[in-house]
């Protein structure tokens, strides 16, 4: 099984390389290496701390006063949870990066991806990102049964499905369409192997910029804590975007 992902991902990284990124559309976008994999993370928690995801508001609790250090829990738990679900797919899927056209050694966002094959994280897997990481900064992360649910729905109905784990771009780069870039690359990649994809986004804003690549709502739902289930809840929208999308839009 270890030899078989292996190699499938050394042909996803070659249809990448050669039909994908080939094309002038998408020069400032690059696979990246470990070290560039670890950058691509850091920026995706700088991105989602500034913007207070959230997801990641909701993973933190009700707001401690004073307001600095919620603030200080925000980021913590920011970072472990960005952490668990990326750092694997440095080794094990896909790691997108664009660049700053102006300064080619500067990466201003990226987007992780997980194979068909691996778009499930092992509990060996997370796992071994706590070891590394540390246990889970707050109880929240317990209540991601509804989560799980969908997720399982979504891999029972599309069997040969992209997961876009993460993606995000630099507070100070947005607006500029890295964005979308990085969008258009991940779907142009979904269509050559003519798959699905799949994502997840707890920000009503971002559905409509996910509807533009042809993705449309699987399920809404909500995360709660069991003891505050009116007063604390955290909503999501999974989005699927059927194989070849772009043909049909």
């Amino acid at each position: 099984m270890g030899n078989s992902n292996t190699s499938s991902l050394i042909k996803h990284k070659n249809i990448i390389t050669n039909q994908v990124l080939d094309k002038e559309e998408f020069a400032q976008v690059d696979l990246c290496s470990k070290k560039e994999g670890h950058q691509v993370i850091n920026i995706l928690i700088e991105t989602f701390i500034a913007s207070r995801d959230p997801l990641a508001v909701w993973c933190t609790g009700p707001p401690f006063q004073p307001e600095a250090k919620f603030e200080k829990r925000l980021a913590k738990a920011t970072r472990w949870a960005l952490r668990v679900m990326n750092l694997p797919l440095i080794s094990n899927g896909i790691m997108l990066c664009v660049r700053d056209p102006n300064d080619k050694e500067k990466i201003v966002g990226g987007v992780s991806l997980a194979p068909p094959e691996n778009n499930k994280l092992t509990f060996l897997v997370i796992m071994k990102m706590m070891l590394k990481c540390g246990p889970p900064p707050t109880s929240r992360f317990n209540y991601f049964q509804p989560l799980e649910k969908v997720q399982h729905d979504i891999r029972k109905k599309y069997r040969k499905c992209w997961y876009i784990q993460t993606i995000g771009v630099l507070s100070s780069m947005k607006g500029k369409g890295f964005g979308s870039r990085l969008m258009k690359t991940a779907c142009q990649l979904a269509d050559i192997e003519h798959c699905d994809m799949w994502l997840e986004t707890e920000s009503e804003r971002l559905v409509k910029f996910y509807q533009g690549f042809g993705f449309v709502v699987f399920r809404q739902f909500k995360l709660k804590v069991p003891f505050r289930p009116g007063l604390d809840t955290c909503t999501m929208w999974a989005m699927v975007r059927e194989q070849n999308s772009s043909e049909k839009q």
